[in-house]
């Protein structure tokens, strides 16, 4: 409690015994201890709505970045679907150009075009 030992508190209700009386001392310390509830949740709400307003900015963060990525990543994939795209395209016309020839390419043995009979 606020780093109080127990010197301390005693030294405090000495002093409170002096100043506000014996009479008074109960009725001082019940407000006070109204008082200490009230202030501690006013700081727990208040710490809640920090802690809120923290989280949210860090969504806001997060969702930012996504998007950042996303934006990052298209433009190359983009790139590579065309770039995909144009070479089956020329795979396509190559085999194409093949057939029509009566020639093969045979992919195994790397030997070269081979007539069809």
């Amino acid at each position: 409690m606020f780093g109080l030992g127990f010197i301390e508190l005693l030294i405090i209700a000495v002093v409170g015994l002096v100043f506000i009386g014996p009479q008074r001392l109960p009725e001082v310390a019940k407000q006070f201890g109204k008082f200490f509830v009230k202030f501690r949740s006013v700081t727990q709400e208040a710490r809640d709505a920090m802690d809120d307003v923290v989280r949210q900015a860090e969504r806001e963060i997060a969702v930012e970045e996504a998007v950042k990525i996303r934006e990052a990543i298209a433009a190359p994939k983009e790139k590579l679907d065309e770039f995909r795209k144009k070479s089956l395209e020329q795979l396509d016309d190559f085999h194409k150009e093949m057939v029509v020839e009566n020639r093969v390419v045979n992919p195994v043995d790397h030997k070269g075009p081979e007539s069809i009979e």
